[in-house]
């Protein structure tokens, strides 16, 4: 199983990445696409993050 649209407390998901990427791993999905929104209104926490 494939799921190329998520998103993660970066945008308007509910999951931190690895948790994310951890419960799909249990779920059985091969691949994922991690796709959060960044714009004006959130950019500078994203930068912070990195």
């Amino acid at each position: 199983m494939i799921d190329l649209h998520t998103h993660t407390t970066f945008s308007d998901g509910e999951l931190i990445p690895s948790e994310l990427v951890r419960r799909a791993e249990v779920l059985g999905y091969t691949a994922i696409g991690i796709t959060d929104h960044v714009d004006y209104t959130n950019i500078e926490h994203i930068i912070s993050c990195v």
